[in-house]
């Protein structure tokens, strides 16, 4: 990319401190963009992206007075949804709050990293939280880019290393499918949307490949050199079969929404749309664990 910010966009990552927005940042720079803004509630978090040469600002979401100045002259901004996924009455006014900065401050575009069909996914608690916020940015009057992720494949490793060591997997999802796409490919397609789309869009962010859970047990042994049989278990008998084999109490509900959404059939999207951004397919999923193998041995 040619070196003048002057024909540049200014582009803002909010929470830049996390995992996708920290990575996008860096895409971004990596890429040779200049006109580029990092920002965090916790802006000391940001000091290896300030020392690379990058602006930091603090952007606080419950604080809309930090946003004013986080977003003067900004002209693109990536709003990654945030973790209050227990609070959805905060999550939704947080994301609200920046949409309202945004157009106070004269952005033009926002990407917003939201989930598939959120409004089908009654099983996932969050998912209303998505619909909100996909409503305010339709209400806003802005140009956004809504990015529709898939599970991330960093996800298995909150319950595939329990699984892999007892050697059986119980499941409600009967024959449903998710394409699981890695964390790097979301950031790729992000750092995409913020430099050239245009417009009010809707791009299905998936893995190549939508697995049902025999698949990626399957997968999965072939990978680590043990079999693994899936159990297909009554709904009421789940939790304590998830607990039993050593997945924490506090995680086992993610892993069943999970399930119950695939069973539902609403993770089962595959798209292109990686590969039309990017240029190149996402990994796949042998790929993937195979590269982070040592991730998923307890």
């Amino acid at each position: 990319m040619k070196d003048n910010s002057t024909v540049q966009p200014r582009i803002l990552v909010a929470g830049a401190s996390g995992h996708l927005g920290h990575r996008v940042t860096e895409i971004l720079h990596e890429q040779g963009y200049i006109n580029l803004v990092a920002a965090s509630r916790n802006p000391l978090k940001l000091g290896d992206l300030n020392e690379k040469g990058i602006e930091v600002r603090k952007a606080d979401f419950d604080d809309p007075g930090t946003l004013k100045h986080a977003f003067l002259g900004i002209d693109r901004l990536l709003l990654i949804s945030t973790d209050e996924l227990h609070n959805p009455d905060k999550r939704v006014r947080q994301h609200t709050n920046a949409i309202k900065a945004a157009k106070a401050a004269g952005i033009k575009h926002i990407v917003y990293t939201s989930m598939p069909s959120p409004e089908k996914a009654h099983d996932i608690p969050f998912a209303s939280d998505h619909v909100a916020t996909e409503k305010a940015l339709e209400n806003s009057g802005l140009d956004f880019t809504s990015l529709r992720v898939s599970w991330y494949a960093e996800n298995l490793m909150g319950f595939l290393p329990q699984i892999i060591s007892a050697g059986k997997w119980p499941t409600v999802s009967g024959d449903g499918r998710i394409p699981y796409i890695p964390r790097e490919d979301v950031a790729q397609a992000a750092a995409n949307a913020l430099m050239n789309n245009t417009g009010k869009t809707y791009p299905d962010i998936s893995g190549v490949e939508s697995l049902s859970i025999n698949d990626i047990a399957s997968i999965a042994s072939e990978v680590f050199g043990k079999t693994i049989s899936v159990l297909q278990v009554p709904i009421n008998a789940i939790m304590e079969e998830l607990i039993a084999i050593g997945i924490p109490a506090g995680f086992a509900p993610t892993v069943v929404m999970t399930d119950l959404n695939m069973r539902s059939g609403n993770f089962d999207i595959v798209s292109n749309d990686v590969k039309k951004a990017t240029g190149r397919e996402p990994k796949r999923l042998n790929e993937f664990l195979i590269n982070n193998k040592n991730k998923f041995i307890l």
